[in-house]
């Protein structure tokens, strides 16, 4: 009888098993954050007749009912608390599974979005969600970023502030005087917008006066030493976006205007 064969230790072990687990669950976990989980699951989670050793096998009933919506759910929640770890969330791999079904309105997007609209959610994690929106869905980046200017919190409103210029979604000018950036947000509000003025280079302080002049509005924004960056200020609209000017004199927001220094660069939290 021969003796067996004696494997040798540098050879890389077998992992085919180990990756057809890991492509099984991300196929699975994909399907169901596009809705069709349940039947899925059954094709693929069902007895096996023919199961190898590398077949990854669960003893389900066939007959059962998965909640598709209940691990999209779940899903969710771990991206959620692997934010609050990761600087930036646009690079965990989760990430993307949850952008995608954005492409086109839907349940899986509004779950989303809901959940990210309340407490407790990283603002860096709301931040990069509505800067990887598609063009389609402007209304929900300016939901998600909006409430950062009613915060307390000046950082973040100035990072959602960047997100809506990159996105178009602020109707901004510029002046020389003030060194700063003014306008209106979103572009096309209806209901509340807000107004605002920020430097220019994100630190410099400003001071300002709004007053509502002939239907547009004259921010009377000027330089301060131990003023705010970024100012800002809720108002209502009527039938129509109203006219913004930094200065009485000056072009109004949106108008060919002196062109203001680039703008820096705001590192989510």
């Amino acid at each position: 009888m021969s003796a067996p064969p004696i494997r040798d230790l540098d050879a890389p072990e077998e992992r085919s098993g180990q990756r057809s687990s890991r492509m099984l669950v991300l196929a699975v976990a994909l399907a169901l954050l596009a809705g069709g989980g349940a039947a899925v699951l059954k094709q693929v989670m069902g007895p096996s007749a023919q199961a190898r050793p590398e077949n990854l096998v669960l003893a389900v009933d066939p007959d059962a009912q998965p909640d598709g919506e209940a691990l999209r759910a779940r899903l969710l929640e771990r991206l959620i608390e692997d934010s609050r770890l990761e600087p930036n969330p646009a690079r965990l791999p989760a990430f993307q599974s949850f952008v995608m079904p954005c492409r086109r309105p839907g349940v899986p997007c509004s779950e989303v979005l809901a959940r990210l609209q309340q407490d407790g959610v990283p603002w860096s994690l709301v931040r990069a969600f509505a800067a990887a929106l598609p063009p389609r869905a402007d209304a929900d980046a300016d939901t998600l970023l909006l409430p950062a200017f009613a915060g307390d919190d000046p950082q973040h409103a100035l990072q959602a502030l960047e997100v809506l210029r990159e996105r178009r979604r602020a109707e901004i000018g510029s002046s020389t005087s003030c060194g700063c950036g003014f306008g209106l947000l979103p572009r096309d509000p209806v209901g509340d917008a807000w107004l605002i003025a920020f430097s220019a280079d994100g630190v410099s302080g400003l001071a300002w006066d709004p007053r509502e002049v002939d239907g547009g509005w004259v921010l009377g924004v000027s330089k301060a030493e131990g003023g705010s960056a970024l100012l800002k200020r809720r108002i209502s609209i009527g039938e129509a976006p109203p006219e913004v000017r930094a200065t009485a004199d000056g072009p109004a927001a949106g108008r060919r205007s002196q062109t203001l220094p680039p703008r820096p660069d705001t590192e989510p939290d």
